[in-house]
């Protein structure tokens, strides 16, 4: 006697036989996935991690989303490449790949900055006039001085050969 309810060599019917990683339920063969993993279509998925079935069989996460914890995530500073991997504080996150906030890379991806010129907080600037990153990033002039030659100065003047100097015509 054979249970054909159970029995994955005789499911149904004598001789109808389970394939491999399946189950006999009520005498029909079925996806049997281990403990994490949901049967979508007679294909184990992981609904936590699965970009195609995230959090339910066929929803599916947009264009460089990531599927973290069953939910379609950024794939940005917060989850870059990765579930729970983050970027430093000045670092962008670039194709899944955490890289430094730079002058190829100022606010976002790929802003390349022009030549002589600084990524700033996020924008490109250039430190040898900019009053407000006069010389380096964050270095302010005073409300009377003005940036020369990466320098600030009283204004009207410029940075001349190691000093402030008066503008002469």
């Amino acid at each position: 006697c054979r249970d054909l309810a159970l029995d994955v060599t005789n499911c149904g019917a004598c001789g109808t036989t389970c394939g491999p990683g399946e189950l006999c339920s009520a005498g029909a063969c079925v996806t049997s996935c281990g403990p994490g993993l949901t049967d979508c279509g007679g294909m184990c998925r992981d609904l936590a991690t699965d970009r195609l079935n995230c959090g339910g069989c066929g929803i599916a996460c947009g264009a460089g989303e990531l599927c973290c914890g069953g939910s379609c995530v950024a794939n940005d500073e917060a989850n870059c490449g990765m579930c729970g991997r983050t970027c430093g504080g000045t670092e962008l996150c670039c194709g899944g790949s955490c890289v430094a906030e730079d002058s190829r890379n100022c606010g976002t991806c790929g802003m390349t900055c022009d030549a002589g010129e600084q990524c700033c907080g996020g924008g490109c600037v250039d430190t040898r006039t900019d009053e407000l990153n006069c010389g380096t990033c964050g270095e302010m002039c005073r409300a009377s001085e003005e940036c020369s030659n990466e320098n600030c100065c009283p204004a009207g003047q410029n940075f001349c050969d190691g000093r402030c100097r008066e503008n002469s015509n």
